[in-house]
């Protein structure tokens, strides 16, 4: 059956790859929110900051998952440029320790 699609060169498998791993760290961090939030004693609607803070992370994180599946369908299309995909993920895994280490 021919495709049309060309061969994925080497950092665009590079970097489906390190997309994978860091969807996965989001993932990862979205459950431990997740789990947060259904252990948080029940707060007073929109007074509690802690727990406004968490939903406000899932809301991060949700996000930034969307982000990264749209990279890797742009990757994997190569519809991506190289120096754009590796600044949105360098960027993305700060803001994801940054918010870790709160």
């Amino acid at each position: 059956m021919p495709t049309d699609r060309k061969p994925a060169s080497d950092w665009q498998q590079s970097a489906t790859a390190r997309l994978a791993e860091l969807k996965q760290s989001f993932q990862i961090a979205r459950r431990r929110v997740n789990e947060s939030i259904g252990s948080y004693p029940a707060p007073i609607p929109a007074c509690d900051a802690q727990f406004n803070a968490l939903l406000d992370r899932r809301r991060w994180l949700t996000a930034g998952i969307g982000r990264i599946d749209a990279m890797l369908q742009d990757c994997r299309e190569g519809q991506v440029a190289r120096a754009v995909l590796e600044a949105t993920m360098a960027s993305l895994q700060e803001e994801l320790q940054a918010g870790d280490d709160e």
